[in-house]
């Protein structure tokens, strides 16, 4: 996050026609992002909200988490065909899209597919603890049927793990 914060200063210094940045976290940036404002230089955030509101050269393109969450209960319970276990990897409290697609996907599927039931949520950005969660996520529920996952390090270390154990094939 310091690193982020740091390059946006430098590029602030720089006096850009416009900045568009993808936030690692919804507040750290806000201070660097009202400066760009104040200096009048053209700002775009992409994937993740920050908590100012658009408006004042600030402008934002944004997925919409909960239609994700949504969709991907559709397909889970789809797959499970209405029945089964999955758990979900790469909650990441840091960031609110993450939580927001959780939060939709399990009541999303608690009012579709009531037979499905949610193993665990576990916490992490990190691909190699991604992995290691996965695995114990696996041994602890030995008939998961699929597995969420939030981000591209909770892909990465999840389908890193489900291959390490050979699992590719029996979990979603």
């Amino acid at each position: 996050i310091e690193r982020q914060i740091g390059l946006v200063e430098r590029v602030i210094n720089d006096r850009p026609v416009g900045l568009v940045l993808a936030p690692d976290h919804y507040l750290a940036l806000v201070g660097p992002v009202r400066r760009a404002m104040s200096e009048r230089i053209p700002t775009v955030i992409i994937s993740s909200p920050l908590a100012i509101p658009p408006g004042q050269g600030l402008s934002y393109i944004l997925n919409d988490d909960q239609e994700m969450g949504r969709l991907a209960a559709m397909r889970a319970g789809m797959l499970l065909q209405g029945k089964g276990t999955v758990g979900i990897v790469g909650v990441e409290t840091m960031l609110m899209s993450t939580m927001i697609r959780a939060r939709a996907f399990e009541a999303a599927l608690s009012s579709n597919f009531p037979q499905i039931s949610i193993a665990s949520r576990t916490v992490s950005s990190n691909i190699a603890e991604l992995q290691q969660v996965t695995g114990e996520m696996l041994v602890n529920n030995p008939h998961l049927g699929a597995i969420l996952a939030l981000d591209t390090s909770a892909t990465a270390g999840a389908l890193d793990e489900l291959r390490a154990l050979g699992r590719t094939g029996s979990t979603k």
